[in-house]
């Protein structure tokens, strides 16, 4: 797909890593992401991936759910409208400047 969009040069994809070297690797990226539609499954939905995100310091969007602003506080993530894909787009571009 991203040889398809033209996209080859902005992706990379890796061999499968152990689980333990995982937190190494996502504290390498510049903003972490989790962006999920509002529906009745995703209102509910709690992301470990975010939370882990959040205690490696990483910045991040987030999809606005009841569940997620339960649990992170607008200071911790950068939020985004579920399904909005200016809005996603707009908090990366927040986070990136």
């Amino acid at each position: 797909m991203a040889e398809r969009l033209g996209l080859s040069d902005m992706v990379r994809f890796y061999p499968p890593v152990p689980l333990s070297e995982v937190p190494a690797l996502i504290a390498q990226s510049d903003i972490g992401i989790s962006p999920h539609l509002g529906d009745e499954f995703t209102q509910l939905y709690f992301s470990t991936k975010v939370a882990e995100f959040v205690n490696l310091g990483l910045p991040c969007v987030v999809s606005r759910t009841r569940t997620m602003e339960r649990y992170f506080d607008p200071k911790m993530v950068r939020y985004c409208e579920p399904g909005s894909v200016e809005s996603f787009a707009a908090a990366v571009l927040d986070l990136y400047e």
